[in-house]
């Protein structure tokens, strides 16, 4: 929901609600709310579309009768897609690692770490 069609739903004018928004809390946690919901919002529409995108790169990288720029920009996308991919694995690994190694250094379970 916008700020003009959310402050008139309520019966407040929403230059008063820009003017006074960081003094209130509510306006605050509402505002967050706002912008959290519209990047879900963003991020569901992006995953829906993401198989077609990816087949139309597929298409264009691989197809001979593309012109070469636009099948080395489709490759190089798809290429560093799998490498942030492979990074945030590598990272995802290396945060439970540390968290394991939190955890035993706050009297958890003892844990070996090797590198």
């Amino acid at each position: 929901m916008k700020w003009k069609p959310a402050c008139e739903e309520v019966g407040i004018d929403p230059r008063t609600v820009k003017k006074y928004w960081k003094e209130q809390p509510e306006l605050q946690k509402f505002y967050t709310d706002l912008v959290k919901e519209s990047a879900v919002e963003g991020k569901n529409k992006i995953f829906k579309a993401f198989p077609k995108v990816a087949e139309t790169l597929i298409k264009t990288a691989t197809n001979p009768k593309e012109r070469a720029y636009a099948r080395n920009q489709a490759a190089d996308i798809i290429f560093r897609y799998m490498n942030n991919q492979e990074i945030n694995w590598e990272m995802r690994q290396k945060m439970e690692e540390m968290q394991q190694q939190l955890h035993a250094l706050e009297g958890g379970k003892t844990i070996n770490y090797e590198s």
